[in-house]
């Protein structure tokens, strides 16, 4: 689910989330896992 090109809009929308708390568990999971190419 969280390749290349998916947008936040389309993650939030197949989790039934905001695209706030997408991008804000992708920045923690981020931090967790280091330096990662971006999103």
């Amino acid at each position: 689910m969280f390749r290349e090109n998916y947008r936040y809009k389309e993650i939030a929308d197949e989790l039934n989330v905001s695209i706030n708390t997408v991008k804000t568990q992708l920045k923690r999971a981020k931090a967790k896992l280091g330096n990662l190419p971006p999103l």
